[in-house]
């Protein structure tokens, strides 16, 4: 569609994670698409150890990049000012036994993160 960028976002629970595959460049290399375009990237955002600080990573996703997310990172595709950007996105989810034990590793882990903060 005619999106410039898809500001900052979780992929949420309805799926584990998801997959960037960078189509186009800005640097006319000949990718699938060879349609160039200025800006874009990826922005990941990631609070490291118990930092309350959240930190930016910025990352420009030439042709045939492949970003992969979880679903609870916040992350969003920059606005691009010129030109076309073509990316492949797959959303997918895992075996529900899998995901049961994922979730409960999230929990038990934020439970030790919440004691920790409050000794």
């Amino acid at each position: 569609p005619q999106e410039a960028g898809l500001l900052r976002h979780i992929d949420g629970a309805n799926v584990d994670g998801s997959i960037i595959l960078a189509l186009s460049g800005a640097d006319g290399s000949g990718a699938p698409t060879d349609i160039s375009f200025e800006g874009g990237g990826v922005s990941v955002w990631e609070r490291p150890g118990a930092s309350p600080e959240e930190v930016c990573f910025d990352y420009p996703m030439l042709p045939g990049d492949v970003c992969l997310l979880d679903n609870s990172v916040w992350h969003q595709g920059n606005p691009i000012s010129a030109g076309e950007r073509w990316a492949l996105v797959i959303f997918y989810q895992t075996k529900e036994a899998n995901r049961k034990h994922r979730m409960a590793s999230i929990i038990i882990a934020m439970a030790a993160q919440v004691r920790a903060e409050e000794a």
